[in-house]
């Protein structure tokens, strides 16, 4: 199952894609990528979570794209002849999916030479 998080950097969001394996997690990389999220490679932090950076203009029109095609694909007929076809339900779909991503104050990794640490906070109690 994919989790998506993302750190809003007011201009910028950095996007973590993570699914339960490699596959998983390039084939959704791959959809943000072919729906214009992002034209750079992914960032690969685990063999299973990728991230990449973005603005949200184009996450949220990555989305709206990503869901125009599953509707349509799902019911090809369903929206034929309406003006705007099924645009606006990918428009709201959109904001649902972009509303389910866990939003985070940073993604707890820190890059060095070339490998990648997790961050911890450590709490002491009197």
């Amino acid at each position: 199952m994919i989790k998506l998080s993302y750190v809003d950097y007011g201009s910028y969001v950095q996007v973590r894609v993570e699914g339960d394996n490699h596959t998983e997690t390039e084939q959704k990389f791959n959809s943000f990528w072919n729906h214009g999220a992002t034209s750079r490679e992914a960032d690969w932090i685990e063999d299973y979570i990728a991230e990449f950076w973005t603005t949200k203009t184009k996450l949220m029109k990555a989305f709206t794209n990503s869901n125009l095609f599953k509707i349509l694909n799902a019911t090809p007929d369903k929206y034929k002849g309406q003006k705007g076809g099924a645009l606006a339900e990918a428009k709201e779909n959109a904001k649902t999916e972009y509303a389910s991503m866990k939003k985070c104050r940073n993604l707890s990794y820190l890059r060095k030479a070339g490998s990648y640490y997790n961050v911890a906070e450590v709490e002491v109690e009197d």
